[in-house]
Parts: C-alpha cells; structure tokens; sequence
C-alpha cells in the first residue's frame, strides 16, 4: 500500500475537523482511512485489562518472601544441627578411642618374677626392696609418661627425684604419690595400709572415700577403719626390708613376734610368753637362722606358718 495517505493523515491529524472530514469524503482517500480506522479499532482490542490490585498484589510479593526467609532460617538451622550431630559425634568418638587406646596400652607388667626376688632397680633410678612373696608391677610407659607401679605386699621404696613426674603407687584401695623420698609401704590386708617414711614427703589417699593425707619424715601415716591418721615414727624396723637388719633391744616378745611375722612373712603358731624380753642384732639371716637365735636365747619353742 502506498505511505503517502499516512504521511497525509500524519500531517493533518492535528488540523480541524473540516479537514478531517474532508478528508474521509475523498474518493482519492477514503478507502485509506476506512482501512486505518479499521485497523486503529481493532488495536483496542488488543490493549491488556490493566485492572490490577495493587494492595493483593503486594500482599502476595510479601508472603513468597516471608516463606523464602523461613525455608532459609530452615536451612540454616538445619545445617547448624546437622553441624553440632557431626562435631558431637567426632568428640564422642575421639574420647571414646583415646580412653579405649589407653585401656589397651596402658599396661602393667610384674618385673620381679625371679622366686623370692627382694630387690627391683628401676629405669628411672628408683629402687625398691620387697618382702618375699610380694609383687610389684610396673607401667609399660614407666620413665616415659609416668612413673606408675602396682604393689601386692610390702616393699620399701627410695624414689628418685623428678618433679616433673610424681612417682604413683598402687596398693589395693590406697594410692601413694610421692616427687622422690624414701619411705615403707606395709599392707596387714586389702583393707588396711601403713606409710612410714624416711625421708621426703608422701601423700597417702584412699581411693574409696578421696581422702588424703600428707606424711612427713619421722612420720607414720594409717589407715583406721574409713579414716585416714598419722603419728610419730616409732618403729626402729621399719626400714628392715633395706638394711636386711632386726634389732632388738630389751624389747617385749609381743613387738619381736609381729616384726618377725611381718618381715618374713609368717605367722607365729607357738604360744609365746609375754613377760620375757628379746635382745638380739640379726643382719641378712634366714628364717630358720632367726629360729635357732631365738631358741637358744630364750629357750621356748618358735612355731609358725608361711602365709
């Protein structure tokens, strides 16, 4: 179709309305503006309802956002709590294979296995001096770690010193926890427990009620029933296990048969009187030594079992 009728109408549209009748009238125009009516009529249809609500609208733009702050509060809560499950499962794990792997490598191994060995030295220095018939077990990480023994018996000890690495002993319910220092440990059962010391200072605790005492040289420190008590050192024996010496001075029969029974580990059976007295210095004798001393010296009879 040709462009001048609409450059024409273009031009005009803005004229008066005679103009544009004239327009419309014109046989040499008027099939062309019938046509651009036509097709300006139609286009209205195509014009799109505009009719919007604007507050639902914003009501709706509102909602999505709310449900998308809420999925991602979701999601980081989620994530947060799937977080904590792993971090609370890792530390689970990790105390439960460190306590198992020290269950398993901590180890206690008896060092004195030679029948009626008396005397153990120690990687660290220490050394220890055993009733027969006593046991001591040592750490596998002694020296390295620790300095941890187990006790069965009685033994006297001469720890040496490291401040860095207390010096633990395990004796039935008890403990002892020492930096170094000389001192006996007597055990009369699994209950009961006496410390003398010779030199340093000993912390004595019972592992049943947590209580703790400290012993000092020239002390005793025992067990009496669930209490813990200490005392002067009056024993002039205690360090027998060491000197492999008994003294006696004019002593009672009654203290020279429960040092005997206590450092040979014995148990007197003979009825043995009370009014007498024993004088007598034994070093490095045997059992059936001491008897045949004791004999002839007080002329009674010295009857016993071995515990």
């Amino acid at each position: 179709m040709d462009e001048i009728p609409y450059n024409l109408i273009a031009s005009n549209i803005t004229k008066n309305k005679q103009d544009l009748l004239q327009i419309q009238t014109e046989d040499k125009f008027g099939a062309e503006y019938r046509q651009c009516e036509k097709i300006w009529q139609e286009s209205a249809l195509l014009v799109p309802d505009l009719n919007i609500d604007v507050q639902n609208g914003l009501k709706t733009v509102h909602n999505q956002i709310a449900i998308l702050k809420i999925r991602r509060m979701r999601v980081v809560r989620n994530s947060l709590l799937l977080a904590a499950s792993i971090a609370l499962i890792l530390l689970v794990s990790i105390l439960f294979f460190d306590h198992r792997n020290q269950s398993v490598q901590e180890e206690f191994v008896v060092v004195n296995i030679i029948e009626n060995q008396t005397f153990v030295n120690l990687d660290d220095g220490s050394m220890v001096y055993l009733q027969k018939g006593s046991k001591l077990s040592v750490s596998n990480h002694f020296s390295k770690e620790n300095r941890k023994v187990l006790l069965e018996g009685n033994a006297y000890f001469v720890v040496s010193h490291d401040p860095k690495r207390p010096f633990e002993i395990k004796a039935n319910n008890y403990s002892i926890k020492v930096l170094g220092t000389e001192f006996s440990v007597d055990q009369w059962n699994k209950k009961s427990i006496s410390v003398s010391v010779a030199k340093g200072l000993v912390e004595l605790k019972s592992d049943d009620t947590q209580k703790k005492i400290l012993v000092a040289k020239s002390e005793k420190g025992f067990s009496k029933g669930n209490d813990l008590q200490k005392d002067l050192l009056l024993d002039k024996n205690f360090d027998a296990l060491k000197t492999q010496s008994l003294v006696f001075y004019n002593d009672s029969l009654e203290y020279v048969v429960k040092t005997v029974e206590w450092y040979f580990g014995i148990k007197v059976t003979s009825l043995i009187p009370k009014d007498l007295t024993f004088t007598a210095t034994m070093h490095d004798k045997t059992l059936e030594e001491f008897v045949k001393i004791f004999e002839e010296a007080l002329g009674v009879s010295f009857n016993y079992t071995i515990n």
